[in-house]
């Protein structure tokens, strides 16, 4: 069954602007039309799909109007089930009508738009381990893009949100959702030990081994280390490595009591602060300052 579960509601003021709570990861700030009514539920998974899956998000909204979500680089892909009327996304590349829809690991900052007239909705964060066992598919081919759940898992992903939409209470979600997530878990495919090991690896050393060297360790050469890695994880090990380290020195900036800028990118595997700033501009274009006050923006796909 799915772990402790944090219930919330309350009115929007409809506050948009920065970054808001936590940025580190996954979909940090949902901006939500002024005077809407929302109501939201996380859980935690069972421990059988420890490594898998990360977190369950429930929302629901009675706002008239977008919704924007917002996220920095991350190694998380997310899930995204509407359970009332299909949802219209707008990202960088196109406008989707989506009822179920996968939202693949970035390598920099994205804003994603959703229009709909209220309802609720789902997230599922899974680390590309439980990507690629769950959904079956190259991880590369998601990477940076909104994919339709329907064109990995056919009519499974439409009779899915059928049935969490059925369900009742979002506790009764959660645990549907997670029996068929642990069903699907012990039939996917699991990553090769190789690349298993690599993303340890990367993640220990905090994003600073080589790649060179990590190829060593584990016999394989450079080139198919990085067409596996593509493969199984959805970014190249240097451009994992780039996040980690981003990450990293992201959750430091939202410390009480933050290091100097220069102190905090040698920490972080930096050669010094010019590098430290050209690299935050590369991934969020914003400075590591404006990210610590939340000053940043990201452009809106429809401005």
């Amino acid at each position: 069954m799915a772990g402790e579960m944090v219930y919330a509601s309350g009115r929007c003021e409809g506050v948009a602007g920065g970054w808001d709570g936590n940025i580190t990861h996954g979909f940090a700030a949902v901006d939500v039309p002024a005077g809407g009514i929302w109501e939201s539920a996380t859980a935690v998974p069972d421990t059988r799909l420890a490594g898998q899956v990360l977190r369950y998000s429930g929302y629901r909204t009675f706002a008239q109007g977008p919704i924007r979500l917002r996220s920095m680089p991350s190694l998380r892909i997310v899930l995204f089930i509407s359970l009332d009327a299909p949802s219209q996304f707008m990202d960088r590349r196109e406008r989707s009508s989506l009822t179920a829809a996968v939202f693949g690991l970035r390598a920099e900052a994205a804003a994603l738009h959703c229009r709909r007239d209220g309802g609720r909705t789902m997230m599922v964060e899974l680390t590309p381990h439980g990507a690629y066992t769950l959904l079956g598919v190259s991880l590369h081919e998601l990477t940076g893009g909104l994919t339709d759940l329907t064109d990995l898992l056919g009519d499974d992903a439409r009779r899915l949100a059928e049935r969490l939409a059925e369900a009742t209470g979002w506790e009764r979600r959660f645990a549907l959702l997670e029996g068929l997530l642990t069903v699907q878990a012990t039939v996917g495919r699991s990553p090769a030990p190789q690349v298993a090991w690599a993303w340890r690896r990367l993640h220990r050393s905090a994003g600073r081994v080589r790649i060179e060297q990590l190829a060593a360790e584990i016999g394989w050469s450079r080139q198919h280390l990085v067409t596996r890695f593509r493969e199984q994880i959805g970014l190249a090990p240097k451009t994992a490595a780039r996040v980690i380290r981003f990450q990293r020195a992201l959750r430091l900036l939202q410390q009480p009591v933050q290091p100097a800028l220069t102190d905090l990118a040698r920490e972080c595997g930096y050669s010094d602060q010019a590098h430290f700033t050209r690299e935050f501009r590369a991934l969020t274009d914003a400075t590591p300052a404006d990210l610590a006050t939340g000053r940043s923006r990201i452009k809106d796909p429809i401005e």
